[in-house]
């Protein structure tokens, strides 16, 4: 079922006339003389022949570990290997994020917005790397440039500067679970591309691996 959950919301298997797809489906676990295992394996493997057409091989690349928040199923994905791998807030509350309600927690900003819209290095990272101001702000909001903490903890960092409130709020421990490279070069703002490499690759690893598990 989980296999099934996740497939079917990389294929945008319901994003589409969501409620017919649905009853669809609801007649593959009904089917005379067919067992509701036998019915759902078909599932299955319908939505990962889906998946597949989005993801080759069943498998994310670092590349596609990309886009805004809004409607990415890459944030679905994230919030689900944070997790599996024990994520907790920042700071010293130890709070693991199951602890943390649902109405309590937020998308943070790793390299923060505000700061990134003021600091001049970040002008010189836009335009060294030749990106219009809309390009820039892309890439700050992208997914690679977000984890989940508590509300909090995100309203207290504010527009810190990365490489300040991540040796102060973080552990090696508590970085390692947000998947936020430990090289303290790519917590620079003239760094910022390569950090959101970096955290690519790394999230990318732990998302196949989750997907694999499932076989």
């Amino acid at each position: 079922m989980m296999k099934f959950f996740l497939a079917s919301q990389l294929a945008g298997h319901y994003s589409a006339a969501g409620e017919t797809v649905l009853r669809r489906d609801l007649r593959y676990m009904s089917e005379p003389n067919v067992s509701p295992v036998e019915g759902l394996n078909d599932l299955l493997e319908a939505a990962v022949a889906e998946a597949k057409q989005e993801y080759r091989g069943l498998k994310i690349s670092s590349k596609q570990v990309t886009g805004v928040s809004s409607r990415n199923v890459i944030v679905l994905l994230m919030y689900l290997i944070l997790r599996k791998r024990g994520a907790t807030d920042f700071g010293s509350d130890d709070l693991s994020l199951d602890q943390i309600s649902s109405d309590e927690t937020q998308l943070h900003h790793i390299f923060p917005f505000d700061f990134m819209m003021k600091d001049p290095k970040a002008k010189e990272y836009r335009d060294r790397n030749d990106l219009t101001l809309s390009q820039f702000r892309e890439q700050v909001n992208d997914v690679a440039n977000l984890t989940i903490i508590s509300r909090t903890k995100n309203a207290s960092i504010g527009n810190a500067a990365p490489w300040e409130y991540l040796s102060n709020e973080t552990t090696g421990d508590i970085r390692k679970s947000h998947f936020i490279p430990e090289r303290r070069d790519l917590w620079k703002t003239e760094n910022f591309g390569k950090f959101l490499d970096e955290r690519r690759r790394l999230m990318s690893k732990a998302m196949n691996a989750l997907i694999q598990s499932l076989h």
